[in-house]
């Protein structure tokens, strides 16, 4: 569920350029929420998701976004063990 709400917040976002999801537990379901949202965000340039468990779907999601994204400048993905 929060997962949901943050990304109906991105979808609306003018002014958040990093978002950090560390130790969130989005899972791979709100992964693929976030990723659709940022689809729609036209300032975010920054996505740190270390240690939120999600899945390898939702991660996949999230780095194809980010790698097709016109809007952004700088595209950034980090994954930690």
């Amino acid at each position: 569920e929060g997962a949901s709400k943050l990304a109906a917040a991105l979808e609306k976002n003018a002014t958040l350029t990093y978002l950090d999801l560390g130790k969130n537990n989005i899972g791979d379901e709100g992964g693929s929420k976030l990723a659709a949202a940022l689809e729609k965000n036209a300032t975010l340039t920054s996505v740190d998701p270390w240690f939120d468990e999600i899945g390898d779907g939702g991660l996949k999601k999230i780095r194809a976004l980010l790698k097709t994204n016109k809007i952004c400048k700088k595209k950034t993905l980090k994954i930690r063990p």
